[in-house]
C-alpha cells in the first residue's frame, strides 16, 4: 500500500456566494490540461491552472467550473479576499449567484495540503526528510488520512500561532515532549537547525512506500 505523508497548508473556508450582473462569464479551470496556465484568459480552450487563479478579476453571476484533479491549495471564499486568496464578489439575490462548482460529471478533490517526500531512514523505525514544507497554518502531518502527533512545538511555530489566536499558549493542553528522544509510534518531531521532519508512523513502516 502506498503511505502518503501530508503536511496540512490551511484551512478552506467556504461561504455562500450570490452575485447580479448583466454579463455574467463562465470559466474554467482544469490543472491536468497540457494548455492550463493561470495567464490564460480562463476559456475552456485555455484554462486556467489553479482555482485560485480562476478566482482573480471574478465578478458577480460569473461561474466557475473545475475539471477532475485533485488540488492541493488553500481556497478561501471572502468579499475582501485574504491569505493570497483574491476577492469574490457577494451579491443581491438567490437567483443570479456566483458560483465555484465542479464541471458537471468530474470528480474535483480540493486539500490543504502539500505530499512530503524524500525520506530517509534514521534508525529502524524513525525515517526523517529535508522537503517539509513551510506550512501556512497550523503544522498538522497526516499519513494515509490519520492524523499523527506532535512532538516538542515545531520549533516555536505551534505556541507562535496559538498565542496569536487565542492570547495565551496556556490553552494548549495537549503539548507533548521535546526533542527527537522523545518521539514514538504515531508521531513527529520537526528540528529547527536541521531542517528535518522526523516520523515514526504507526506500523513502524516505511514513508516511501
Amino acid at each position: 500500500m502506498i503511505k502518503k505523508c501530508l503536511v496540512a497548508a490551511g484551512v478552506a473556508a467556504v461561504s455562500c456566494l450570490m452575485g447580479a450582473a448583466a454579463m455574467a462569464a463562465e470559466r474554467f479551470v482544469a490543472q491536468q490540461d497540457p494548455r492550463a496556465s493561470d495567464d490564460n484568459p480562463g476559456t475552456e480552450a485555455a484554462p486556467f491552472k489553479t482555482i485560485v487563479g480562476g478566482l482573480k478579476g471574478l465578478k458577480s453571476g460569473d461561474t466557475v467550473y473545475v475539471k477532475k484533479g485533485v488540488y492541493r491549495e488553500v481556497v478561501i471564499l471572502d468579499p475582501n479576499g485574504r491569505d493570497k486568496c483574491p476577492p469574490v464578489p457577494s451579491g443581491k439575490s438567490y437567483q443570479q449567484t456566483t458560483s465555484l462548482a465542479a464541471f458537471p460529471g468530474d470528480e474535483v478533490i480540493v486539500k490543504g495540503s502539500d505530499v512530503i517526500t524524500g525520506w530517509k531512514q534514521h534508525n529502524d523505525r524513525i525515517w526523517y526528510t529535508e522537503n517539509a514544507p513551510k506550512p501556512t497554518d497550523l503544522p498538522i502531518i497526516f499519513c494515509d488520512d490519520k492524523r499523527l502527533n506532535m512532538i516538542g512545538d515545531w520549533s516555536g511555530k505551534m505556541s507562535e500561532m496559538i498565542k496569536g489566536r487565542s492570547g495565551s499558549v496556556e490553552v494548549w493542553k495537549g503539548r507533548k515532549g521535546q526533542k527527537l528522544e522523545e518521539l514514538e509510534a504515531n508521531s513527529y518531531f520537526y528540528d529547527k537547525d536541521s531542517n528535518r521532519l522526523y516520523v515514526w508512523l504507526a506500523d513502524g513502516d516505511d514513508p516511501n512506500k
